[in-house]
């Protein structure tokens, strides 16, 4: 049974630990009162805070009946005095099909006020509502399905009006005039106010406005998610409103500084601005949610009035992920699939953490996968290949492997190479793939961008491979379950831009042994020749549906290279009655280290002798709280020099990585 006086548990890239406090995983949009409470939007959170309540550095809580019978958050929201109106979407029936609405809730208890007809207003069964704000009276919503902004009555729900606007976005009302203004977002974004006449007061040479706001006196903030990165103030006194200010460094975490490489995160580097706001002594609050909503996390930042200091900053940065440690570091610097961290072991659980680097620049490098929404990215193997730093990732269900090389004096990291079988047909990606089967791809012009040209077919289609693994050397290897063979590929050195080159010609293709009927998972250590392989055997064979687990057996082989003697054989949990697998592995030092999928349980093995150790579940520091365990990487070990481990769980459910401390 598990022992919380033999480990420490804490975690990473969440401002809390868990229980009723956690910052959501993502953002997508902000209301702020004039009090500064701060209320959000997104349309999914693990643990059901879809629209969050912040004030003052702190999580008071969320709104009720969200995260239930299909029912999810969305991407507008806004109050008056009296009620807070969230744009959400509901699943319709049983055809699967979403209708997107409005729900109103009360301002102050954050309970349902249904309206007099229906619980929501239902605005659109094609997009969904992308903009709210409201009066006392009337209720505005962005309505992208009939390129209108509709008014409806506050209390009654009944429709008042319209206006017609072609792809309206982010709504916000003046409070001066009560005029109503709205993003436009088309190849030609801008920002102004709508009448009946259409658009006036414009706001042309905008890039990329994702959100808008007003001080008390009429100013207009926007955020502006272009190459700027940054908010801008406006007078809108003007018939075209003057640019009177901003708040953050241009080019936001991307700009190179005395003081910090691209990359860096600092309190004024912006990346990936969804959300801003005001309260009534003008200080100015800015969420930010990465870019294309591919599971970067958020944050929420409140500045001060006169634009100089940081009040407040609450992190919510991890979601299908997990973390691993650069090897020569010894534990201190961290990576996430986006995120660079460095730790202060020292420190109290929670607090060791400092978020440092923003591994991703979508706009010099537009096709980092990373970006891409699906397949999702969600896990990193980070490793040293003759001294130089490289990141590879995986998706959800490990169909392609993915590397990353670091970009000079720089936190970015460059797509320069990836292996796979897997297409999508619906987003077309990996992008500029002609063929179908297993292919390589890499990056011959050093630019990250996905020619055709540089891919290489290298035979039939092999999907069911979750057994990937980078050894000391730089080889990767591959465990593949449908064809249980055992893939090498070769380290062939570097190519001019210093990205690690492997071939179709240096690929090195087994069996895997009688033993295995499916291999699911390999450890290879080239310095001892030593080979730890998962998966299923004639007396353990798969009986279930399951796919991306462990398998039942872990299998120690010694001189694997030449005699490949067995060492032992590990029975790990599984039985599917009871829906009990083991998701992910690791071996680090002298420890092997398993994780069960749901109501996790990390188990520990002597690597030497195969016997259980101990076990270990999230302790009293996470309210002992843990989400399953969904991607087949979801577990990480790294030993450090004093002989501690360091053990990383991912924890969707409330967006962190968890770790846990394990003495030598």
């Amino acid at each position: 049974m598990p022992n919380s006086s033999r480990y420490l548990t804490t975690w990473i890239g969440n401002s809390f630990g868990g229980g009723e406090k956690w910052v959501q995983l993502q953002i997508s949009t902000l209301y702020v009162t004039p009090d500064g409470t701060c209320f959000t939007n997104s349309l999914w959170d693990e643990a059901g805070r879809e629209v969050g309540i912040y004030k003052d550095g702190d999580v008071l809580g969320q709104i009720a009946d969200l995260h239930v019978a299909g029912r999810l958050g969305g991407e507008a929201i806004c109050a008056n005095d009296k009620y807070l109106f969230v744009g959400m979407e509901e699943q319709y029936g049983d055809s699967g099909q979403m209708m997107y609405g409005v729900r109103r809730y009360d301002y102050q208890q954050g309970n349902p006020v249904p309206f007099a007809n229906s619980e929501m207003l239902s605005i659109s069964m094609e997009s969904p509502v992308t903009g709210l704000c409201a009066t006392e009276t009337y209720l505005w919503v962005s309505d992208p399905s009939t390129a209108s902004i509709r008014g409806f009555s506050t209390e009654s729900g009944q429709e008042v009006g319209h206006y017609a606007c072609p792809h309206p976005h982010r709504l916000a009302l003046n409070p001066v005039d009560q005029g109503v203004w709205v993003i436009q977002k088309d190849n030609r974004p801008r920002v102004g106010r709508i009448t009946p006449a259409g658009l006036v007061n414009v706001i042309e040479n905008l890039e990329d406005p994702n959100a808008i706001a007003f001080f008390s006196d009429g100013q207009l903030l926007v955020a502006e998610n272009g190459t700027r990165q940054q908010v801008l103030i406006y007078d809108t006194s003007p018939s075209v409103p003057v640019l009177i200010g901003t708040l953050g460094e241009e080019r936001g975490v991307f700009k190179v500084t005395k003081d910090a490489r691209r990359g860096e995160v600092g309190e004024f580097r912006f990346a990936g601005l969804s959300g801003v706001g005001a309260d009534q002594a003008r200080n100015i609050y800015v969420a930010q949610n990465g870019f294309n909503n591919s599971a970067s996390g958020c944050s929420i930042s409140k500045f001060s009035a006169d634009l100089n200091r940081l009040e407040w900053q609450l992190f919510g940065l991890e979601f299908m992920d997990c973390a691993d440690v650069d090897p020569i570091s010894d534990g201190i610097d961290v990576y996430t699939k986006h995120e660079h961290f460095v730790m202060d072991w020292s420190k109290p659980p929670g607090q060791q953490w400092t978020y440092k680097g923003f591994t991703i620049d979508p706009f010099r490098y537009p096709q980092d996968p990373r970006l891409a929404a699906n397949p999702a990215i969600t896990t990193v193997f980070v490793r040293r290949i003759q001294g130089k730093l490289f990141l590879f990732v995986t998706d959800m269900f490990a169909r392609i492997l993915y590397l990353y090389r670091q970009e000079k004096n720089s936190e970015i990291f460059i797509p320069c190479g990836m292996f796979g079988s897997y297409f999508d047909e619906v987003t077309s990606f990996p992008l500029n793939l002609t063929f179908h089967g297993e292919y390589m791809w890499r990056d011959k012009q050093g630019d990250g961008i996905f020619r055709a040209s540089d891919y290489e077919k290298m035979g039939e289609p092999d999907i069911f491979n979750w057994g990937w693994e980078i050894d000391e050397q730089g080889d990767v290897w591959k465990a593949s379950e449908s064809s249980n063979q055992i893939k090498r590929y070769h380290f062939q050195g570097f190519d001019k831009f210093g990205a690690p080159v492997y071939s179709k010609d240096a690929i090195s293709v087994e069996p895997a042994p009688s033993l295995f009927t499916k291999s699911c998972r390999l450890k290879y250590f080239s310095s001892t020749d030593t080979m730890y392989l998962s998966g299923y055997t004639h007396d353990r064979p798969k009986i279930g549906q399951e796919y991306t687990t462990v398998g039942s057996v872990i299998v120690r082989y010694d001189r694997w290279s030449t005699s490949r003697i067995l060492r032992y054989q590990i029975p790990i949990p599984y039985d599917t009655n009871a829906n009990l697998h083991t998701k992910a592995m690791d071996v680090a030092g002298n420890r092997i280290f398993g994780v069960t999928m749901q109501n996790p349980v990390i188990m520990v093995w002597d690597a030497t002798t195969g016997e259980e150790v101990m076990q270990m579940t999230p302790g009293e520091e996470v309210y002992g709280q843990s989400g399953w365990v969904d991607i087949p990487y979801g577990l990480r070990a790294f030993q450090r020099s004093n002989g501690d481990y360091l053990v990383f769980v991912e924890e969707d459910w409330k967006a962190k990585v968890i770790v846990y401390q394990v003495p030598a």
